[in-house]
C-alpha cells in the first residue's frame, strides 16, 4: 500500500522523499500553524477588554481553542481534496492520513493557542510549534525505538506509523494519547491560563 500523499508526512529520512515532497509537507504544516495562530492571536489581543469581563476564563479559552481549530479545518480540507484529486495513493490511505494528521494538529494547535493565551503574542505559540514539527522531521531518525515518541510531530505522519513500516510508532496507542491530550486541553487548559494571570505573569 502506498503512503506517499503529502498528508501522510515523510519517511524518517526526509531526503528519501525528495525536495518537492519535503517542501509540500512544510508548506502544509506552515499553513495549518499560521491559520490557527492567526485566529488565536486575534482573540487573545481583544481578551482583556471584550471577552474576559463577559465570559470568564473558561469560556474565553475554549472559544480560542474552538476558533483556532476551526481556522485550520479549511486548510486541511483543501489538502484532502487536492490529495484525493491528484495523489496516486488509494483513497482509503488518503482519508486515514488526513485523520491522523487532523488529530495531531488538534493537539498541537491547542498547545499553540494556550501559549498565545498565556503570553499574548502569536510568536509565543508559533515558534515552539514549528520547531517541534521541524525537530520531529529531522531528528527522529537519530532516536532509537520508542524514544521517537517524544517528538509529537511524528504522531501526525502515517508514513512513520506501524501502518507503513514494522518499526514505526505504535499508531493506536499514540492516537489514544492524543485524544486524551485534546480532552485535557479542552477541559483544563483554561485553568492554566487563569493561574498564570493571577500569578501576575500576563501584566
Amino acid at each position: 500500500m502506498s503512503w506517499t500523499t503529502t498528508l501522510a508526512g515523510l519517511p524518517e529520512e526526509p531526503a528519501l522523499a525528495g525536495t518537492i515532497a519535503l517542501l509540500r509537507y512544510l508548506l502544509l504544516l506552515g499553513l495549518l500553524d499560521c491559520a490557527a495562530g492567526w485566529a488565536a492571536a486575534g482573540l487573545a489581543g481583544r481578551s482583556k477588554v471584550f471577552y474576559l469581563p463577559r465570559c470568564g476564563y473558561k469560556k474565553w479559552v475554549r472559544l480560542m481553542l474552538g476558533r483556532s481549530w476551526l481556522a485550520a479545518l479549511p486548510v486541511l480540507a483543501a489538502a484532502l481534496a487536492l490529495s484525493l484529486w491528484r495523489s496516486a495513493d488509494p483513497a482509503e490511505n488518503i482519508w486515514i492520513s488526513a485523520g491522523i494528521l487532523a488529530l495531531n494538529m488538534l493537539v498541537l494547535i491547542g498547545v499553540q493557542s494556550l501559549l498565545i493565551a498565556l503570553f499574548g503574542t502569536a510568536a509565543a505559540g508559533f515558534v515552539p510549534l514549528i520547531l517541534t514539527q521541524l525537530l520531529s522531521l529531522f531528528v527522529s531518525k537519530a532516536l532509537p525505538g520508542a524514544w521517537k515518541l517524544i517528538l509529537p510531530g511524528n504522531w501526525g505522519m502515517a508514513a512513520r506509523s506501524t501502518l507503513a513500516q514494522p518499526d514505526g510508532f505504535p499508531l493506536f496507542w499514540t492516537l489514544g494519547v492524543e485524544a486524551a491530550l485534546a480532552l485535557i486541553l479542552w477541559a483544563a487548559g483554561w485553568r492554566l491560563v487563569r493561574f498564570y494571570d493571577r500569578k501576575g505573569g500576563n501584566r
